[in-house]
């Protein structure tokens, strides 16, 4: 069974090798080209959504979002509501927009001399 496994490794490996070398041009007369594979997007929801929390106690949890608002979930399993979260809203800062603009218009003013 071991053997099998590592014949299955081997070909596996050498297939691997095989696609990463063969020739690739971007000339049209080389013939038909290898599509280029879709690439995996390094950050996803739910690691955004994780790097922007801070937990403060049991249950309770505030969320920095990009728009420049904040919010508190609050789970009331703790206080004997299974199953139900409070969400509260509030400002807590600019918006992604509006402190990109703000750094653009910094630099612009910068050019112009004021």
């Amino acid at each position: 069974m071991k053997q099998l496994q590592n014949e299955l490794d081997e070909k596996s490996i050498e297939q691997a090798v095989a696609e990463f070398r063969q020739f690739r041009s971007a000339s049209v007369m080389t013939g038909k080209q290898i599509p280029v594979p879709h690439s995996v997007p390094l950050k996803n929801a739910e690691r955004e959504r994780e790097k922007n929390t801070t937990n403060y106690a049991d249950g309770v949890s505030i969320v920095k979002h990009i728009d420049g608002k904040c919010s508190v979930e609050t789970d009331l399993g703790s206080v004997g509501i299974e199953g139900v979260t409070s969400i509260q809203y509030f400002s807590c800062g600019e918006s992604k927009f509006d402190k990109s603009f703000r750094h653009h218009m910094k630099k612009v003013l910068g050019k112009l001399g004021k």
